[in-house]
């Protein structure tokens, strides 16, 4: 019976862990200040990276909870914009 329930739940994991989830990279040019800033606050960049994001998106978002306007400019990384 043990093994059993090991073998479905191995099974499961390895489901679980096979589903492709978009990871998107962030650009180069923000690592260095992401590093320096997270440092600077002594938090991990992966935290500090979450608060800009979180901060991000409720800007994004309005009172109601819909999203940005159809047609709202999105700004492009620094290099693009040289």
């Amino acid at each position: 019976m043990y093994h059993s329930k090991k073998r479905d739940i191995s099974k499961f994991l390895r489901k679980e862990s096979e589903v492709n989830m978009y990871s998107p990279k962030i650009s180069e040019q923000y690592i260095p200040v992401i590093y320096r800033k997270s440092k600077e606050l002594k938090i991990p960049m992966t935290k500090f990276v979450n608060q800009i994001i979180h901060k991000a998106l409720e800007d994004a978002v309005d009172d109601t909870n819909r999203s940005v306007p159809v047609g709202a400019q999105v700004v492009p990384p620094a290099k693009a914009c040289r």
